[in-house]
């Protein structure tokens, strides 16, 4: 007896499985989601959030607005500015934040029976470093040097590199700013307050981690809908595989998969460095930075997409023009570094905006692998040009790049889905 399998029984064998994987997935997320509890110290993550000189809310609308939550506490401070510490090489150094703040005010969370000023060191601050280096730095410090140090523990994430001083008598330097410490995410607290203020706001940020269990659900979890998004493109290229743009990948299509399994093998990698090392991304999150209101992303998008796929073109597919393999490399590298870095889910936040943040990196990620996919032909055409059906090396060097324009297009239309995605995270 012969079985006859068909087309329609191999694409809907293709779709259960795809269906399976995204579904996997998003459950995977939602566990994740239920073991992310929150940390019971306050102190577990942190914003500061620097005021405009100029704002047209109250002083308590814009602390009512950051205060979600009864373990969140809003303490007013000063922001002294940002410290880089001395070292003999540059990875040594780091750049701490400098507050200070109103006895009155921090004793609710900082209690202490020392005589003041008292200063704090948070996690990170090197052993090395001494509070009378900022005598020189700022004219104003020298007498909150002198008081005692208390080192802060590595659970109180929301001081970490930061030197706090607590002052006995409201301190006038500096520039207004308000400390904002809870357990919970505070993101989308300070984006609410950016939206009523109408323009950026600085902020150094100090997220709370999410506990081991729940970021490997969710590593799991974007395994999943990395190879299901994957899988669901592929059988979307089999449809429009008449458009030239597709039909280069349909034509090459194991050098497609190969350079996708790679480069999503590569950024799960390090999203799990980054989470084991999260000095990696607080370097990034902590020093301070300008969050800037929804309408004006919004305003922008058509730019932000733009840009995005300028360098996508410009620092992935024209360097492949010169040296083939300099595209495969370079596309690697930003999978690794730059997505992971700004991406990682090391840190407590929403279900949703888990899931919308890594729809966005897949959509990113596979603009990447098609703009690898021209490196890969161009390489190809220098080292085995009989594939294009040639001996001559210029010739298949002609063919190969032929498909630069169709290949740009489709980086276009997916660098668009990663842009609106990442809105929307």
């Amino acid at each position: 007896m012969v079985t006859i399998t068909t087309v329609t029984d191999v694409g809907g064998r293709f779709l259960v499985l795809v269906i399976l994987c995204c579904l996997t997935g998003l459950t995977l997320f939602g566990m994740a989601a239920l073991q992310d509890k929150p940390s019971p110290s306050p102190l577990a993550g942190g914003v500061v959030v620097l005021l405009p000189s100029r704002s047209q809310p109250s002083f308590s609308s814009i602390v009512g607005n950051l205060q979600t939550s009864p373990e969140t506490a809003v303490l007013p401070v000063r922001f002294i500015g940002e410290y880089q510490t001395k070292a003999p090489k540059g990875f040594q150094r780091r750049i701490l934040t400098v507050l200070v703040g109103d006895a009155k005010v921090l004793r609710q969370i900082f209690p202490t029976d020392k005589p003041l000023p008292i200063t704090f060191l948070g996690e990170g601050v090197p052993k090395a470093f001494k509070p009378s280096e900022l005598a020189g730095w700022r004219r104003e410090l020298p007498p909150l040097t002198q008081g005692a140090i208390f080192y802060l523990p590595p659970y109180a994430r929301a001081l970490k590199w930061t030197v706090l001083f607590v002052v006995e008598k409201p301190f006038q330097g500096g520039h207004p700013a308000l400390f904002v410490l809870s357990p919970y995410p505070l993101m989308s607290s300070v984006q609410s307050l950016t939206d009523q203020l109408g323009q950026p706001l600085a902020a150094s940020v100090r997220t709370a981690l999410r506990p081991s269990t729940a970021f490997w659900m969710a590593w799991v979890g974007m395994v999943l809908l990395f190879l299901g998004g994957h899988l669901f493109l592929w059988q979307a290229w089999q449809r429009w595989k008449h458009r030239p743009s597709v039909a280069v990948l349909m034509r090459e299509r194991w050098l497609y998969h190969s350079i996708a399994a790679v480069y999503f093998s590569l950024y799960l990698t390090a999203v799990g460095v980054v989470y084991n090392r999260p000095d990696f991304q607080d370097a990034l999150q902590i020093p301070l930075h300008f969050i800037a209101p929804s309408q004006h992303l919004i305003l922008f998008s058509p730019l932000t997409w733009l840009w995005n796929w300028s360098v996508q073109v410009v620092a992935v597919m024209l360097p492949s023009a010169l040296l083939p393999p300099a595209g495969i490399v370079i596309g690697h590298m930003r999978g690794m570094v730059e997505q992971a870095l700004t991406t990682a889910p090391i840190a407590q936040g929403s279900h949703i905006g888990g899931i919308v943040t890594a729809l966005a990196v897949f959509w990113q990620g596979e603009a990447t692998v098609v703009a690898m996919v021209w490196s890969g032909l161009l390489t190809r055409a220098i080292t085995a040009p009989h594939t294009f059906g040639t001996d001559s090396y210029w010739q298949a060097y002609k063919v190969a790049f032929s498909d630069f324009l169709p290949l740009v297009k489709l980086v276009g239309v997916l660098t668009a889905m990663a842009t609106v995605l990442g809105m929307l995270a």
